[in-house]
C-alpha cells in the first residue's frame, strides 16, 4: 500500500518467516499458522486518516485467530473482503496496479501528523 512501504515489508518478512516456519516444525508435529487480518480497530489503527474498510473490533478477530489456529489452518486472510482484494492485488499486471494505486489514500509519513 502506499505510504506504508516499511509495513508492508515487516508483514511480507514475517509471512514468508511463518512459511518456512511451517515446514521446518512440521516433523516435530508442530502447527504453525499465518493469519493475514484487515483492519482491526487499535491504537496503531486510530493513527490512519483514510477510510479502513471492513474495520473489525479486536475481539471478533481475536475469536477468528483462536478458530484458525484450532482447525489447523496454513494461511488465513480475513475478512473475505480483504481475502479477495489482496488476490486481485496479486493477479493483476503491475503496470495496471501501479495505475490503481497512484492516487489511493497514504499513510503520513511525519511524525507530528501521528499526534
Amino acid at each position: 500500500m502506499p505510504g506504508a512501504g516499511a509495513y508492508s515489508a515487516s508483514k511480507a518478512a514475517v509471512t514468508a518467516y511463518l512459511e518456512s516456519l511451517r515446514i521446518e516444525l512440521n516433523e516435530y508435529n508442530l502447527v504453525v499458522t499465518t493469519i493475514a487480518p484487515g483492519y482491526i480497530k487499535t491504537p496503531m489503527t486510530r493513527l490512519n486518516k483514510f477510510p479502513m474498510p471492513f474495520l473489525m473490533a479486536p475481539q471478533v478477530a481475536a475469536k477468528k485467530f483462536v478458530k484458525a489456529i484450532n482447525q489447523h489452518k496454513k494461511f488465513i486472510i480475513f475478512p473475505w473482503q480483504m481475502r479477495l482484494v489482496v488476490t486481485l492485488m496479486r493477479l493483476t499486471p503491475a503496470f495496471i496496479w501501479d495505475f490503481i494505486m497512484k492516487n489511493a489514500p497514504r499513510k503520513s509519513k511525519s511524525y507530528w501528523d501521528w499526534l
